[in-house]
């Protein structure tokens, strides 16, 4: 069931992040964009109805048809990400996964899932998980799955399971990002990079910290892959400045 998580700005202020909605408020009452959010607005959006109406006869469906299909898909990998997700958090805090698995993806994901966990508790040190990171000056705000220590470095990681993880797409990002494919790839490389970006603007972590950003990607009955990802710091201070242009300030 959807629920509510509690995040502690380092100045002191608290932010709730509630999960049904997807939505963060703090404790002045200001709303926050979120990570996700924020970097798709950069991106050209999925038009869902014009795709499904330009394919639908050649699939032998109905627009309708077509798109309940798509929505039952995303629902689907909404939920097997949330439980892979869940035991990968809880076994790397040392409790019991709390979800079973219940057909042959989740049993190989779910035992791919543990292998990790003990791979990474032997080799980094934890430093937290499902860590809430803000900016009351920007109002954005976003959620870590993993940090984790390496000696000096801290790796931000975020832990997928999409079919793929692609460097290819259609067209390009917008503004500031124009540069960049609009694939899944460079959207995960921004919100790693974002997290990065936000933890040394508001002070989370030193501005000198030397950090690494990788997805852990549990592809549906194969085996995991560890991607590196690029830093995009630039990008991302472009369009926080792009974005809070918009309210005539610039905070930084």
């Amino acid at each position: 069931m959807p629920g509510t998580q509690q995040g502690t700005h380092p100045a002191g202020r608290v932010i709730t992040f509630d999960e049904g909605p997807h939505t963060y408020i703090d404790d002045r009452g200001d709303s926050y964009t979120s990570f996700t959010r924020l970097i798709h607005n950069y991106f050209p959006q999925f038009e869902a109805e014009k795709v499904a109406s330009r394919i639908a006869k050649k699939r032998g469906k109905t627009v309708p048809e077509l798109l309940q299909e798509w929505a039952d898909a995303g629902e689907d990998a909404s939920d097997y990400g949330t439980r892979t997700h869940e035991n990968c958090e809880y076994r790397m805090k040392g409790m019991p996964e709390p979800n079973t698995a219940r057909d042959e993806r989740e049993r190989a994901t779910f035992a791919n899932a543990v292998a990790v966990v003990d791979y990474l508790k032997s080799k980094y040190q934890f430093i937290a998980a499902e860590k809430i990171l803000f900016s009351p000056r920007c109002l954005v705000a976003g959620t870590v799955d993993l940090l984790m220590a390496d000696c000096n470095v801290l790796w931000i990681l975020d832990y997928k399971t999409n079919k793929a993880i692609k460097r290819t797409g259609y067209g390009m990002g917008l503004g500031p990002l124009a540069h960049l494919v609009n694939c899944n790839f460079e959207h995960y490389a921004m919100q790693l990079s974002l997290a990065e970006v936000v933890a040394k603007l508001e002070g989370y972590i030193p501005r000198d910290t030397i950090c690494r950003r990788a997805l852990i990607h549990f592809p549906p009955m194969a085996a995991p892959e560890f991607i590196e990802t690029p830093n995009r710091s630039g990008e991302c201070y472009e369009m926080l400045i792009d974005y809070v242009s918009n309210y005539n300030r610039v905070p930084f």
